[in-house]
């Protein structure tokens, strides 16, 4: 159960780039919880964002796979959804303790 547990936390903070002449795998590290909950991608395709059991955020250049920003301190459960707002100037986090 645990090595299942693992995969899916490597599955669900992979994200592939795409490109005519290759694809790419990168894993992103940056969340201590026992796993991502939620993935959201911006409109533009440079960012994505990660909801974690951390009880965090974290805000990702899709290009780079650098880590740009943790949100922390918002919620006292598990990050449960995430989204970016059309415009992609504002972030949206909910959480298994009813905030948002």
């Amino acid at each position: 159960m645990r090595l299942i547990t693992q995969i899916a936390f490597l599955i669900l903070t992979a994200v592939f780039f795409v490109s005519a002449q290759e694809l790419k795998l990168e894993i992103l590290n940056g969340h201590s919880g026992s796993g991502v909950l939620a993935v959201a991608v911006s409109n533009d395709g440079k960012f994505a964002l990660t909801g974690s059991t951390d009880q965090t955020a974290l805000l990702w250049d899709l290009e780079t796979g650098k880590q740009l920003r943790r949100f922390f301190g918002y919620h006292e459960d598990a990050v449960s959804c995430v989204q970016f707002s059309k415009d992609g100037q504002f972030v949206l986090t909910a959480s298994y303790d009813s905030t948002a």
